[in-house]
């Protein structure tokens, strides 16, 4: 009941099982207020969950070189970044998008089963000490609202206008698929790789 082992079975279990069924939910959408419950709400929940205990065994499994690691997290997902853009926009072309979903949730489960093996703590958990799940104190306190909400701002500011790129260069520049689809791929290579190099600053 450690929070360490908590946290590695939630990001197995979101990988391998919640953020596939969110993928396949949300091939069966008819509505765009359907699609922002799954897509945007569950999807979004789901992702954090996974994302989480990530960087807190990162932390943990590295100490001369801790800046090294987060750097090369925040750079993979802009290495993830260029090639999904490519891979979706054929799908979506070729298969529509209920499929693209369904194909979505198998890579999902595909590729998260065997790497969440792997997203483990070094240490071990307390065999004395029993931290409780949730620390209501700390979600009160006024240090984490003033972050939480320097988070939203900051992630508004920057995730947004990756959403609606591809909508703009083609409504304003006219550009193709093709070129509206590269210049998210752009976006998203230049702005992670701006926050790893941060990183390992």
């Amino acid at each position: 009941d450690s929070t360490g082992d908590w946290s590695s079975d939630v990001c197995s279990s979101d990988l391998c099982g919640t953020s596939g069924c969110v993928c396949i939910a949300s091939s069966f959408c008819t509505s765009v207020t359907q699609l922002i419950g799954t897509q945007g709400v569950l999807l979004g929940i789901s992702g954090s969950l996974a994302f989480c205990p990530c960087l807190v065994f990162a932390d943990q499994w590295f100490d001369k070189r801790k800046g090294l690691a987060f750097g090369v997290i925040g750079s993979g997902a802009g290495l993830g970044g260029v090639f999904l853009p490519v891979l979706i926009n054929a799908l979506l072309h070729n298969v529509g998008f209920a499929k693209t979903m369904r194909i979505g949730a198998c890579m999902l489960f595909g590729i998260g089963t065997p790497l969440s093996y792997f997203v483990r703590p070094r240490l071990p958990p307390s065999a004395t000490e029993k931290k409780p799940l949730w620390n209501l104190r700390a979600v009160r306190s006024g240090f984490f609202l003033l972050n939480q909400t320097a988070s939203i701002i900051q992630g508004a500011g920057y995730y947004l206008p990756g959403i609606y790129l591809p909508h703009f260069t083609r409504e304003v520049f006219g550009a193709s698929t093709w070129l509206s689809t590269l210049s998210l791929m752009l976006f998203n290579q230049i702005g992670e790789r701006r926050v790893g190099k941060e990183c390992m600053e």
